[in-house]
């Protein structure tokens, strides 16, 4: 009898044992996108890729020469996003304060004080980099053309 009572006193304290001490960090939700956006801070453009020219006009610029001359035009560019839903975009030539929201489709959408909405319509973010894919125009100043593209925004 008392070695049945060690047996289920040891099998108690096992039990206790095997549930307290589940790691917990296991159960907790990821971080949303808008979580991500907001605690890296300042985020830095890196690179432009075009994906897709879909209207060239008279141009034959290629792809390489759109990304060279979109980077040259908006390096130094960088995006803070705060918590209350504002922000600021910053390039060479001005700052842009806007206001953001995610849908549920995972786009985001920039509404800058001048009243231009910016569309991207896929976000990808991780704790240390953001991309963001949106058309854009590049102006080829040879044919006097705004081509449109559509590509990515890289910012770390």
């Amino acid at each position: 009898m008392k070695s049945t009572k060690y047996v289920i006193l040891f099998l108690c304290i096992t039990l206790v044992w095997s549930c307290s001490s589940d790691d917990d960090t296991n159960n907790q939700n990821p971080p949303t996108t808008a979580q991500l956006l907001v605690s890296h801070g300042s985020w830095s453009l890196e690179s432009f890729t075009v994906l897709e020219i879909r209207d060239a006009g008279p141009s034959t610029a290629t792809s390489q020469e759109i990304e060279d001359g979109i980077m040259d035009d908006l390096s130094g560019t960088t995006i803070v996003f705060n918590s209350d839903f504002t922000g600021t975009l910053t390039n060479p030539q001005a700052q842009s304060p806007f206001t953001w929201l995610i849908n549920t489709d995972d786009s985001l959408i920039l509404t800058q004080t001048s009243g231009d909405v910016i569309n991207f319509d896929t976000v990808s973010v991780t704790d240390t980099q953001l991309m963001l894919n949106t058309e854009t125009t590049f102006y080829d100043s040879v044919v006097d053309y705004d081509l449109e593209v559509y590509g990515t925004f890289a910012f770390e």
